[in-house]
Order: structure tokens, then sequence, then C-alpha cells
């Protein structure tokens, strides 16, 4: 969700509360559109983040400590030497607009008293953070510099005049009739009705347009043009509804998350997204901060995704190119299988053979039916023939063997790799992904990252010895099913041999998908109980979904007891046989918000 004006006048509600006759004690940038005020109020420290990236422009408060660069950038500079020690006078915001102007005291170079404006401009790729002189109007600096080259109506340089970006002529949404939005919005006949009120009425995002139509009972695909008194009046009662909420302070922030997708946030419930998960934040500030935080989080994620799944599908694709080269050495051995045969042959034609000969007919010793051309060497004699045939089957024989031993150590190691390229697609946190690098690493699929010297001067160590972190033990799903049983989901291969070899003890039921690469799933039995069938469907839904059997309707799950499960000498990990096994068919099922605990 865009931070539209509504929102933003929510959120500088917040502010209000706290900000004013705040000092300014230290100012960073840790990224280049990105500027952080860290001060306090009284007792009360606070960082308020301000933001004029083109994706995500923004300002909030923020607990997120970020990195800063080695050298402050200029625009920092400018701020710390203008800013920092000064005393927040106010914060406001431009009617219904995105246009933030924080009024900051301070003293000049001979300690006279100064004051300045830091202006936050939320305009897509146009977002500025601009400083500009209170008294004259003219602009310090700002974090985007550009002319008329860039821009026809202004320009943001120092020393020019400051000019507001020009005006959206939208109409205030309050105080609004449904005679006035009628008249406003009716010259946009063709266009969706959420779309008109985007473009007509100040304040509104698409998020808020849309639930506002939502409200008011209006089909999503509604066109202005077939609207009439009675619909216009059902839109000014909801936005009358939204408006009410923080004009009585009611705000309880709230992030909508689809899966790993973060969908939007917002100061009230989004009744439209009611088939979405909802986690209520508490403060707006808390919310727009752990929403932007999520975003920044998942996308490091994907990130780190993407490159670990780069490199082993790069792996996967080298062991399918293996194993078709292998499997093609042993179609082309098997054929010289047949020169024992024709070896035999020759020597039991003997007499038959003068020597010379290019081609020799012979019937097969065991099949008389069976007729033998063999091609001959003319310069070898009929006994040097058979010899060759001989050496020819002897090589193939060899070859098959070898070749067929090289084969199915490929297939093992395909099907491995498949298994981690399904956790890797499937993997829910950064720790998941860690933990699958780590095994890769083990594995010898990733090179081992080099150890960071020491540079402390002084050390305990004795020479040659080396600091040994113990890894972090896995930690597989932990869920409590509502009959009193838990059900354990390892989702990956390190947390999968951890369930089924370390955790598990013999009487527990043990699940997996049948023949497809996937979760190990663990119902521990401690006081010999029966276990219910609905708990081992349960456990049998989720082993289906944490495999790569996710998408399909039916997926078979075995399952049978710990102890006929048993991990072959020298396996890959989370490889493992058993026996003893049942198979039930499932259709996978996600583990519900909130019913486990890590």
């Amino acid at each position: 969700m865009a931070l539209d004006g509504i929102t933003l006048q929510a959120l500088i509600q917040e502010l209000e509360d706290l900000l004013p006759s705040g000092r300014i004690d230290r100012i960073v940038q840790p990224e280049p559109e990105e500027v952080h005020l860290i001060g306090r109020t009284g007792s009360k420290n606070w960082r308020l983040l301000l933001s004029a990236h083109a994706m995500t422009a923004r300002l909030h408060l923020t607990k997120v400590n970020k990195a800063n660069p080695a050298q402050p950038p200029l625009f920092c500079m400018v701020l710390r030497k203008h800013l920092e020690g000064g005393r927040i006078q106010k914060i406001e915001q431009i009617p219904w607009e995105r246009i933030v102007m924080i009024t900051i005291e301070g003293k000049d170079e001979l300690g006279g008293r100064t004051e300045k404006k830091l202006i936050l401009e939320i305009m897509g790729r146009h977002s500025n953070l601009i400083l500009l002189d209170k008294k004259t109007g003219q602009i310090v600096d700002g974090v985007r510099r550009y002319s008329h080259a860039i821009s026809r109506h202004r320009e943001v340089l120092p020393g020019r005049q400051y000019l507001l970006p020009p005006a959206q002529n939208k109409v205030a949404p309050h105080p609004l009739t449904d005679e006035e939005l009628a008249q406003i919005l009716y010259k946009d006949g063709d266009k969706k009705v959420q779309k008109s009120l985007q473009e007509n009425v100040a304040g509104l995002s698409p998020e808020t347009a849309r639930e506002i139509c939502y409200r008011a009972e209006l089909d999503e695909q509604i066109k202005v043009g077939h609207c009439g008194n009675y619909e216009f009046r059902r839109i000014i009662i909801a936005l009358q509804e939204l408006l009410q909420i923080f004009e009585e302070k009611d705000i309880k922030g709230k992030i909508y998350r689809e899966g790993e997708t973060l969908k939007t946030f917002s100061p009230w419930p989004l009744h439209h997204l009611s088939k979405v998960y909802e986690e209520e934040k508490g403060s707006l500030n808390e919310t727009v901060d752990g929403f932007y935080l999520g975003k920044v989080d998942l996308e490091k994620r994907n990130i780190f995704r993407q490159s670990l799944q780069k490199k082993v599908a790069a792996e996967w694709d080298k062991l399918q190119r293996k194993q078709k080269s292998q499997e093609q050495d042993i179609e082309e051995a098997k054929k010289d299988l047949i020169c024992r045969t024709w070896g035999d042959l020759i020597f039991t034609n003997l007499y038959k053979l003068q020597g010379g000969e290019e081609v020799f007919v012979a019937t097969d010793l065991e099949k008389p039916e069976v007729s033998h051309t063999i091609i001959l060497d003319p310069a070898l004699s009929a006994t040097e023939n058979a010899q060759t045939f001989y050496s020819r089957y002897n090589k193939a024989t060899a070859t098959v063997l070898q070749a067929t031993e090289q084969l199915t150590k490929t297939k093992d190691d395909l099907r491995y790799v498949s298994s981690v390229l399904t956790t890797l697609e499937q993997s829910e946190t950064i720790e998941d992904l860690f933990e699958i690098k780590q095994e890769l690493i083990q594995e010898g699929y990733l090179p081992r990252e080099k150890e960071q010297k020491s540079t402390k001067k002084h050390s305990n160590k004795k020479k040659g010895q080396k600091d040994k972190k113990a890894a972090p033990l896995p930690e597989p799903l932990t869920i409590l099913h509502p009959e009193g049983w838990t059900i354990l989901v390892g989702r990956n291969n390190r947390q999968n041999d951890y369930l089924t070899m370390k955790v598990a003890r013999d009487k527990d039921l043990w699940l997996h998908t049948k023949d497809i690469p996937g979760a190990h799933v663990l119902i521990p039995r401690r006081d010999g109980r029966e276990i219910p069938l609905s708990v081992l469907e349960k456990a049998a839904t989720y082993a289906a979904y944490y495999s790569q059997g996710r998408q399909s309707a039916k997926v078979p799950v075995d399952y049978t007891e710990r102890r006929y499960v048993r991990k072959p000498t020298g396996a890959k990990p989370g490889f493992v046989i058993y026996d003893h096994q049942q198979t039930l068919w499932v259709n996978p099922q996600s583990i519900v918000e909130g019913s486990f605990q890590r």
C-alpha cells in the first residue's frame, strides 16, 4: 500500500504527541535516499526515518539501526551542520497531501536563533527530501538536486526559492457531500468508481478507494456512469466511516499478508481483504515500520534464495547431462556384449575359416534359428579375430559395471539436489536458507567460507588453536494439534536428519510422501496411546504440503513407526529407507498462521 494522505495524517497525529520540543542529537544517512533523525523528548528516545525512495518513500518512527557508510554523504553533512542540536517545533502536513514539513529551531554560526524546515515530498519517483531556510524560503539543499533541464516547474538547488510541487486539484475528502461527489466524478463516466475516486479525491490510495467501494457494497468493476444518488450516498457514508476512525484516534495498525507476501498495511480494518491473514501491530508507526522492515527482509530472503537456487539449479543441470551421458555409455557398451558370442562362434568354427575372410555367417550355439553375421578383420587370423571380440566384450562388461555404479550415484545426487531445490522453494525464513546453505557447504556443493583473521593483538589461544563455534541445532516446526498431540515437521534435509535420527524414538509415528522428495514428519508417542486418525491425517497433509507434490490435488503419504526407518551408510542428508509402511492419500494443507511455535 502506498502511504496515502489519510494514512499520513494518522501517522502525524501520533508523531505530534512525541516529537515537538524534542532535541535532535544525531543525524545519519544509511542509504542514498534515507535519513534518520535520532533524538529524545524528555526521557523518551526516538529515531525518525524519512525516505525519499521512489518505491518506498515514507516517514515513521523506527527501531532499526542500519549500518552507516564510512563517509557521510554530502546531504547528511549539510543536515548535521544545520539541524544537529536543534529542537523540533512542529510537524505538519499540507492538508490531505503527501507533503510533510518539520520545523526545527537551532542556532547559526554566531549563536543566533534560526529556523529551518525539513520537507518530505512523497511523490513516487519524484519524491524528495529538502532542507530550506524558513525565513527566506530558500533551499539549503535536497537529497535529490535537479534543474529546469529535469523539471520545467521548479529547480531543487541550493539558493533557489522553494516552490511546492504542482497542485493536483483534488477535492478534500472532508467535508464532502454525495451531491458534490457526484458532480466531481460524473466527468469520468467511463472510468471505474475506484479509479475515479483515487484521481479526484485527495488522500486516497488505490487500496483505500477499493475499501470504500467494498464498504459501500459496490461491485469493483462498476463505472461512474452506472451510479446514481443511492450509490454516491453509500460511497460518502463509507468514506466518513474511515475518516471517523482517525478523527477519534481509534487507530489500530494492521498488516495483511498472504503466505510470504506482504500485501499491505492500514490504519483500519480492510474488509475487502478478509481472506488474507491479518496481523495487528499496535500504533501506526509500529505498523509501517514493521511492514517495510518485513518487505526488506523478504527482499533479502528472496535474493539469498535466488542465489542458492541458481547454484543448485546449475548443479541439477550438470547432473542431468551426466546421467544422460552415462546412460548413453551403458547403451553403447551393451552393444558389444554380443562379442563374446561371436568369439565363441569363431573358435567353434575354426576349421571353416582359412584366414583373410571379411564376413563370417554362423548359427547361434543355443538358438539354431538365430544366425549371426560377423564382420572380420581380413588382416588377422581367425584366432586373433576371436581374441579381439573377447577384448571388446571384457571392455564392454567393465564399462557397463563401472558406468552403472556411477549412474546409481548420479541418480542419488540428482534426487538429493531435487530435494534441496524443493526445500529452497518452500523455505519460509532466512534461518531456513542459512541451514540449507550450511548443508550444501558440508556436502561440497558450495565452497567453504574463509575464516576471518582476528584483529586482536592479544589472545589467550595457543598457537594453531582455532575457534570452533558449535552449529545451532536445527529447529523443525512444532505444531500443537487441538487434540493435544504434537506434530513435528522438518523443512530441509538437515532438519529431517535431526528429526528422524536424533529426536524420534522407536514407537513414534514417522511420515513421508511416497516416492516424492519432501519433509520428514513425526508424531511423538510418549505414553503409548494410539494416535487418532484425525491427527494422522492432519500430519499427512503437512507432509504433502512440504513436498514436491504441494500443487497436486491428492498426494500419497507413507507412515510407519520410527523403528522401521534406516539411513544407509554414506547416504545424502535427508535420505532414508523404510518398510512396514501404510499409505494415505491426502490433500496438501498449509499450516494455519499462529497454530505453530518455532
